[in-house]
């Protein structure tokens, strides 16, 4: 039944039928319940992960990182393509805060903020990652950052804009609290249906397109590295385990068909903000 109406759902939201504030209350009310149903710190990712391809020179980790392997390779896959050390790093959408919480560890940034919608989860992701010194997380919205004009060397949004009512809202909020010169890296899944709606709010800010890719094959490896442990996970759910497992994209449901056969398209896009000067020029 839930199975039934989480995919219903996600039809309606692919053609467009719900409205912004009602999309963004559902995913928000998903994400709460979730935080409130498993309050272990052995599962700090909510993301579906990126693997490179068989035979290829895996990426290091730390001993502790091993098991979330699969989850984390989608930061790598994005970070490693942004120059971090040293900076001011916004991650939009940290949910529990795993990848939050990696990527201040890993790439040593000057300050890494975390920011997500639910209470619940950076409530927890600030006790889970104490430790860290130069990770911090805060609630607030996409759509309406709580922050300063120009207050970030780097943005990076990790699988979680699908969640917001107003995508162009988003990409002009990222514009806005970047500096000039900084950058913003994306990246999340599309049906085609929406791509026309993302590409458009992309091409309203003043961001120039430094890289794209097409990541499904990465995440259907990871989403098969991933299918016993979510197994495990999903299985204490019980009466929601079924729309968990579509949520979760395990193996055999229909998202995770959609991923394997492009139906539905997981993409990567890297940003850059222009430098003032440069800016100016194009706006003239």
């Amino acid at each position: 039944m839930l199975d039934k109406a989480f995919q219903k759902l996600l039809q309606f939201i692919d053609e467009g039928r719900v409205p912004p504030f009602i999309h963004r209350l559902i995913w928000k009310t998903c994400y709460q319940f979730i935080a409130r149903k498993w309050k272990s710190d052995d599962w700090t990712f909510m993301n579906y992960g990126w693997l490179p391809e068989a035979g290829s020179s895996p990426f290091p980790l730390a001993a502790a990182d091993e098991k979330d392997r699969y989850f984390i390779g989608l930061y790598y896959r994005l970070a490693s393509r942004l120059d971090l050390a040293g900076k001011d790093v916004l991650e939009v959408g940290s949910g529990r805060g795993g990848g939050a919480s990696w990527v201040a560890r890993h790439y040593q940034p000057a300050a890494m903020t975390g920011l997500d919608f639910s209470p619940t989860a950076i409530e927890s992701a600030k006790k889970w990652h104490a430790e860290v010194a130069n990770l911090r997380f805060v609630e607030g919205d996409a759509e309406r950052l709580p922050f300063p004009d120009a207050s970030f060397d780097v943005v990076i949004n990790v699988e979680s804009s699908h969640c917001y009512g107003d995508m162009n809202r988003f990409v002009q909020e990222v514009e806005r609290v970047l500096r000039p010169g900084g950058r913003f890296g994306w990246v999340d899944m599309r049906s085609p249906k929406m791509m026309a709606g993302t590409q458009q709010a992309f091409a309203n800010a003043n961001l120039l397109v430094e890289e794209e890719d097409l990541l499904n094959a990465g995440v259907v490896r990871a989403l098969d590295a991933a299918e016993t442990r979510k197994a495990e996970i999903i299985g204490q759910a019980r009466f929601a385990a079924a729309a968990l497992r579509q949520f979760s994209g395990a193996k055999g449901t229909a998202l995770y068909k959609a991923i394997v056969h492009k139906d539905v398209l997981y993409l990567l896009k890297i940003f850059r903000k222009p430098e003032a000067k440069a800016l100016a020029q194009k706006l003239a």
